[in-house]
């Protein structure tokens, strides 16, 4: 076998990580669409600050403070994200980056491609699919492989608690 090709997926020259997350939202994909496209609406966990674009249109771009980081956090303290790609009433894709040279003090390059599928039920409502894939270039060391592995296990209360403000923004917009 010649050393310069690969054989084994775990020869690759980077980490990736995956998590998936799911809800069911008890209104009709029409009226969840609208409120699944303002991000920060209901994935508020943290401060943004928008770069350029439209909100919900492909080439959004935004900053993202998260809140309450440790006194010792090194700057930037923020990373990015930006609208990719939609495919009206069934797809968002966002793309999310560290700032150039790094945030939060981690150096290493890495990208997350989150993905936002909305499925119409035939009992009128909505299965939302949350798709995270990580890819941090380079192979890091086992700890690190670990820490990011147990960020992530420690983010799925935050997408539970995002899937219900989305559930409540829906319900909102009904009512009003």
């Amino acid at each position: 076998m010649n050393e310069n090709t690969y054989s084994r997926l775990d020869q690759k020259p980077y980490d990736t990580h995956y998590m998936l997350a799911e809800t069911i939202i008890p209104h009709p994909l029409e009226e969840v669409w609208p409120h699944a496209l303002n991000i920060g609406a209901w994935m508020s966990a943290h401060r943004l600050e928008s770069l350029s674009g439209t909100t919900g249109s492909v080439g959004h771009f935004e900053r993202v403070y998260p809140r309450d980081l440790p006194a010792e956090t090194k700057t930037p303290l923020y990373h990015l994200y930006g609208v990719a790609h939609v495919i009206p009433l069934k797809y968002i894709a966002l793309e999310v980056l560290p700032e150039k040279g790094g945030s939060y003090g981690n150096y290493r390059e890495w990208m997350s491609f989150d993905g936002i599928l909305l499925t119409r039920l035939p009992d009128i409502t909505t299965h939302l699919t949350f798709l995270l894939v990580d890819v941090h270039l380079g192979k890091g060391d086992h700890e690190s492989y670990e820490k990011t592995r147990k960020e992530l296990d420690d983010a799925r209360p935050l997408l539970d608690q995002y899937f219900e403000n989305l559930k409540r923004l829906v319900q909102k917009d009904r009512t009003s």
